[in-house]
């Protein structure tokens, strides 16, 4: 078998959470009123707890399913572009353009990275339920429900722009 027989495949682009310091810091302070209600007792302690608990849980699940657990945010294959976390599965052929965005939080503008399929519609419908409110929000407001915050990934949002771009434009 010669070498040009051969088909050449690219290992897969794995992209995980890699969380910042002031994350970190979130995640300490949503651990304080667990060990308020703790210390506090009785049936307004046990309230405080738990809803500090729910809290942590919500905010620590991203970062523990990425990093401990190693499920990644994003994964670039040849087949497509895969969001374990957010749910869809796209094909290149479903992806219409990837491009970069502000997106302002509170006094400070985030850059995004914005991937924008073919049928955004369809796509929010692909979505994990709890996420598809965000989704639609991110649809009305920057034309597509995938909106990929950097600084905390493995890679930066420039890097993913470029493989991505790669595949849906091989020009």
């Amino acid at each position: 078998m010669r070498r040009d027989d051969v088909e050449e495949t690219v290992m897969p682009i794995l992209i995980r959470i890699r969380p910042e310091a002031r994350y970190l810091m979130l995640l300490g302070l949503a651990c304080v009123p667990v060990v308020l209600g703790v210390l506090m007792g009785g049936g307004t302690g046990t309230a405080v707890a738990v809803a500090g608990a729910a809290f942590l849980v919500l905010l620590g699940y991203p970062v523990v399913v990425s990093t401990l657990l190693r499920v990644p945010v994003l994964v670039i294959s040849d087949e497509g572009l895969r969001m374990p976390l957010m749910g869809p599965a796209l094909g290149w052929d479903e992806i219409a353009d990837v491009r970069e965005d502000v997106k302002a939080t509170g006094s400070r503008p985030v850059p995004v990275l914005l991937i924008v399929p073919t049928e955004p519609q369809d796509a929010v419908w692909r979505m994990r339920p709890w996420l598809r409110g965000e989704g639609r929000a991110n649809l009305a407001r920057f034309g597509t429900p995938f909106v990929i915050q950097g600084g905390s990934l493995s890679w930066s949002l420039d890097d993913i722009r470029a493989a991505i771009r790669d595949r849906i434009d091989p020009s």
